[in-house]
């Protein structure tokens, strides 16, 4: 995740499993750039129609933009 003082600015997804099916699912994040504030992100959206997953990507990226905005005193 890359952010800045007008919030989320990239998002990839490291895949490190070669596996056949929804492991290789292709995840775009471009309805996170520009966002300052997650709480109306919808888990099941975030990820492959994958809620636990999606609910840990929203909930990493929550917490970076919070460390980030809380050090840049934003």
């Amino acid at each position: 995740v890359t952010l800045d003082n007008s919030g989320i600015v990239t998002v990839e997804l490291l895949v490190l499993r070669d596996s056949e099916g929804w492991f290789n699912y292709e995840a775009t994040f471009d309805d996170f750039v520009g966002l300052t504030d997650l709480d109306g992100v919808d888990p099941v959206d975030a990820y492959a129609d994958a809620t636990a997953t999606g609910r840990s990507i929203v909930n990493f990226l929550k917490s970076a933009l919070n460390f980030y905005l809380e050090r840049e005193g934003a």
